[in-house]
């Protein structure tokens, strides 16, 4: 058994106790989130949200998102959130209102471990 720590004073890339397992993806592998016919470059997901990288300032704290994430392997798992917050001026991390399904987080996590077996 594992003892939790308070994540207080911890930015989120410190904090490892999350809710949801976050795939971070490298930059050659990450999705794409498609939003009014705009295509921005997903940093992570999780089954309870997205964070995504556009113009600075594009986006505002409670701005409504609707689009798609398309999967390198072709796939696409349409969304709608919630700009939960604004890092960098550019990074939107949106909570998702439907979440992303285990099922596919896991078939992400498993196509990049056979990716990435041999580092």
């Amino acid at each position: 058994m594992t003892k939790k720590t308070s994540d207080k004073g911890k930015s989120a890339a410190q904090s490892q106790d999350r809710e949801h397992f976050r795939l971070v993806y490298p930059v050659e592998e990450r999705p794409t989130m498609s939003i009014k016919q705009k295509v921005y470059p997903v940093l992570d997901v999780s089954e309870a949200g997205v964070r995504f990288r556009g113009s600075p300032h594009e986006f505002a704290v409670n701005t409504k998102i609707e689009g798609e994430i398309i999967f390198k392997d072709g796939a696409a798992y349409p969304v709608e959130g919630l700009v939960f917050r604004v890092a960098n001026a550019d990074q939107y991390i949106v909570q998702l209102m439907k979440p992303v399904p285990l099922s596919r987080m896991m078939a992400e996590q498993r196509r990049l471990i056979a990716l990435y077996k041999d580092l």
